[in-house]
């Protein structure tokens, strides 16, 4: 039930940096956002694609977006209780991984912290944030990375139980995204 809870949680707060689905045709770039985004094959065991809270979307400014979320199933060997991967068009990339960033850092409660990484695409931010849940019941991290390459925003996100984010996971992903992107928009 908990996993159910801070899932939802987290899925709601990613949610709002998207605007609901459209009835938009695909374009090419949308078909590059899907092909570069997180797979089921990227994860460790325990999570399981959510269909319902994934697709084809648009961005506020009506450009395509793609969003990817698996939910955990309380089962494997880490405690991951979702992961959430979002790759967005944007015309001026630079000011969209700011952008991205500061939606997901704003809608994510607690103190978030800017952490370095490594670089991805040209240009990366990443923070994690940890928070207590159910009444302080339990503590959950998430860790997000944004990253742009070309007109391309992505952001991953992976939201745990304890107070260590999975940045290790984290940083595989969007390295895994990044490497996509590269060979898709070339």
């Amino acid at each position: 039930m908990r996993y159910w809870w801070v899932s939802a949680a987290v899925a709601l707060a990613f949610l709002g940096a998207t605007v609901p689905p459209g009835h938009a045709q695909q374009t090419t770039t949308a078909a590059t956002l899907t092909g570069a985004a997180v797979t089921p094959g990227d994860l460790p065991p325990g999570l399981s694609f959510d269909q319902n809270r994934s697709g084809v979307r648009t961005t506020e400014d009506g450009s395509p977006s793609y969003l990817a979320t698996f939910v955990g199933t309380g089962s494997g060997d880490v405690p991951i209780m979702g992961v959430i991967n979002i790759l967005s068009e944007y015309p001026d990339s630079a000011s969209g991984l700011d952008r991205v960033f500061n939606r997901f850092r704003t809608n994510l409660r607690g103190d978030a912290v800017e952490v370095a990484v490594p670089g991805l695409g040209e240009g990366s931010r990443a923070f994690t944030v940890t928070t207590r849940a159910m009444g302080g019941a339990f503590t959950a991290s998430t860790i997000f990375i944004a990253l742009r390459r070309a007109d391309v925003v992505s952001g991953v996100a992976v939201t745990s139980l304890g107070a260590n984010a999975q940045t290790d996971l984290a940083l595989r992903l969007a390295q895994g995204v990044d490497q996509r992107l590269a060979a898709s928009l070339h």
